[in-house]
């Protein structure tokens, strides 16, 4: 009886011990992850990762970059603000549209390998179709960032080349602060007018 209730006692302590696990916050818990969007700037929906490098909501760098490396840098007058921020508006209800059919692409394919025996005509459409909306998706980031590069003068996309060229993974810290300093002094385009 002794062996019996101890036996009792550990099987309750065990399943006390996995029930605690299971009400555990996960690693990445939906309400703190990363949407991979800025929270604020004239470029706030914007998101941040590569388009190949697509995370939970993927991005585009350019733009991206364009932001986060300080805007005034290039000296955009409010003309081209204006129509970035009508390419942004534009990018960003196209790339919704894509992420949506991206995800519910998936949930089908879900469903497909979710049967017990698997249709695997109809993966391999769905895996081609997922891959399409993909392509697209990557095609919306270049289209956008060409669009974004016609708004500029040849002085600012220089700029603009220099910012992206200085990668803050990349190189001493000394080197990223020369770089920065270079770009400060290139002269603004309405310097070059006088």
């Amino acid at each position: 009886m002794k062996r019996v209730s101890s036996y009792l006692i550990l099987s309750l302590l065990l399943l006390f011990i996995a029930s605690q696990l299971s009400y555990a916050e996960p690693k990445d818990p939906v309400h703190k992850m990363d949407t991979g969007f800025q929270d604020e700037g004239p470029f706030a929906m914007l998101p941040l990762m590569m388009p190949w490098d697509m995370g939970p909501m993927g991005g585009l760098p350019e733009l991206r970059h364009l932001h986060r490396m300080h805007l005034q840098s290039i000296n955009l007058d409010e003309k081209q603000k204006e129509a970035l921020k009508e390419i942004e508006n534009s990018f960003t209800k196209e790339l919704i549209r894509k992420r949506a059919d991206e995800q519910i692409a998936e949930v089908e394919l879900r469903e497909l390998l979710d049967k017990d025996t698997i249709d695997f005509n109809a993966v391999e459409t769905k895996l081609k179709q997922v891959a399409t909306i993909k392509t697209e998706t990557q095609l919306i980031f270049i289209k956008s960032i060409e669009k974004m590069k016609t708004k500029l003068t040849p002085e600012q996309r220089e700029i603009l080349k220099k910012i992206r060229s200085m990668d803050p993974r990349m190189g001493p810290p000394m080197k990223r602060e020369m770089m920065r300093d270079e770009i400060k002094m290139l002269p603004s385009s309405a310097e070059k007018r006088n």
